[in-house]
């Protein structure tokens, strides 16, 4: 019976200790991510980096499709570089949208 009692008492112990380390955690992250959105550069950065990230997504996925469509080998280097400079456009542009 002192067995049982002692394992139920470790046991909410081990609940709450969970408890109290998943909410401290998740209450920091929240407020990170509350303080990197409130400043406008790092929030256009957020938004550039997703935005490019679609981009070189569905570029990436049409290239593919289109070099097996066609039966021969794509220039990987050609369309990186190419790949490149339009994320840079893309942030360029980007951020001037944002600071007006």
């Amino acid at each position: 019976m002192n067995d049982s009692i002692i394992n139920e008492t470790l046991k909410n112990f081990a609940i709450d200790l969970n408890r109290l380390i998943f909410e401290s955690i998740f209450h920091s992250f929240s407020e990170l991510i509350k303080a990197i959105w409130l400043y406008p550069v790092t929030r256009t950065l957020i938004i550039s980096l997703i935005i490019s990230g679609i981009i070189g997504c569905i570029i990436s996925n049409a290239t593919y499709g289109l070099s097996r469509l066609s039966g021969k080998s794509v220039r990987s280097s050609k369309k990186a570089a190419r790949l490149l400079s339009g994320i840079y456009d893309l942030f360029g542009s980007l951020s001037d949208l944002f600071k007006k």
